[in-house]
């Protein structure tokens, strides 16, 4: 990746801009800048919000809809806590059914 194709992360700009999680979940996909990060890490890039050191899987939401479905960033981590998987999935509501699209 040369230095023209970096974004800097901006910790503010995560936590209060929806377009913006969007544009950065969007460029983490894309050149996969987060596989390899420990947990330690990720905590300091995006906070803790509702994930556990024990999980394997931690989660981020991205945005939500008008129509109660929301958007998340998923991280796998390895036995080691570095991070060795993302991707984005989706959560739809149809009525009191919600339904997982990964």
């Amino acid at each position: 990746m040369t230095e023209s194709e970096k974004i800097e992360f901006k910790k503010e700009l995560w936590k209060n801009k929806i377009s913006y999680r969007t544009k950065m979940a969007k460029y983490f996909l894309k050149k996969k800048a987060l596989i390899g990060k420990t947990k330690k890490e990720i905590e300091a890039l995006f906070g803790k919000e509702e994930n556990y050191y024990d999980l394997d899987e931690w989660s981020y939401e991205i945005k939500k809809n008008m129509l109660g479905g929301q958007i998340f960033l998923l991280l796998d981590f390895n036995n080691d806590d570095y991070v060795k998987n993302l991707r984005i999935y989706r959560v739809y509501s149809l009525g009191e059914t919600r339904l997982l699209a990964i």
